[in-house]
């Protein structure tokens, strides 16, 4: 049961993780 849980949440903190990564670059870009 834990390790089914723990695989799906690797797809959604990936998800979370990505739009993370896209928002430090659009504020990098805005700082410039």
């Amino acid at each position: 049961m834990i390790n089914g849980k723990r695989d799906s949440l690797k797809p959604f903190i990936k998800k979370v993780l990505n739009k993370n990564k896209r928002i430090d670059s659009k504020l990098k870009e805005n700082s410039k």
